[in-house]
């Protein structure tokens, strides 16, 4: 029987390709295959029958090669500069072998005292601080914040509850109430609104971390009588 490929990601529960589920966990959930062994041994079953059959015994049409012969002399040029001027834009040094300049250590020593010197600190903070005045790169910085902080939260949170715990996450990608109420070992999620119409049922509709959900219709012009 053939082996379906597409799997559900066990944090998300989105279809991905095996081959592309590791870099979604990565990038989305800030956590890797290695802890999910079932999906870990599906991606090497994976390479071993749809991948390594087609280069075994093959060696890289590229092994060996400069990248003139791969993209001509022009190509070649155009993406060696580009490759040239993000190195000195993020400062950092992709010669191999003996040619790398961090090999010696008294450049390393003396890149390490300039790193660490209070002058750096501060020039790069100020770097830091027009960097976020950028609405772009602010919005693209926070998102992947949220992105490495909600995977953080996952994880401790699903290592807690193997332990017995009872979690209730409180982060942006979680359903935060107004109110939370506990009584008799239930907790209740307590959201508070002016009108029917601000009711949003589909807000917790895959929360789990509640016994029941309790939306209060608040009308202070009633002298604060509350509708369930």
């Amino acid at each position: 029987m053939k082996l379906s490929w597409i799997v559900k990601c066990p944090i998300c529960s989105r279809e991905y390709h095996i081959a592309g589920l590791g870099s979604h966990l990565s990038t989305k959930h800030n956590t890797t295959l290695k802890n999910f062994p079932e999906l870990r041994e599906l991606q090497s079953k994976y390479v071993r029958e749809c991948i390594a059959p087609k280069y075994r015994g093959k060696p890289s049409p590229r092994k060996g090669k400069t990248w003139e012969e791969i993209y001509g002399a022009e190509k070649a040029k155009l993406l060696k500069q580009k490759l040239r001027e993000r190195n000195e834009k993020l400062g950092i040094f992709c010669n191999r072998g003996d040619k790398n300049p961090m090999r010696d250590p008294v450049i390393r020593e003396k890149w390490k005292k300039i790193i660490t010197s209070p002058e750096y600190r501060l020039k790069k903070s100020k770097i830091a601080k027009k960097l976020m005045n950028d609405p772009e790169f602010k919005s693209r910085w926070y998102k992947r914040y949220i992105e490495l902080t909600y995977g953080a939260i996952t994880n401790v949170a699903k290592q807690l509850e193997q332990q017995g715990y009872r979690v209730i996450p409180l982060h942006h990608g979680y359903p935060v109430p107004d109110i939370i109420a506990i009584k008799d070992g239930n907790v209740y999620a307590v959201e508070v609104v002016k009108s029917l119409k601000q009711i949003t049922p589909q807000k917790y509709i895959n929360c789990k971390y509640y016994n029941d959900i309790w939306w209060v219709v608040y009308k202070p012009q009633e002298g604060g009588d509350v509708d369930g």
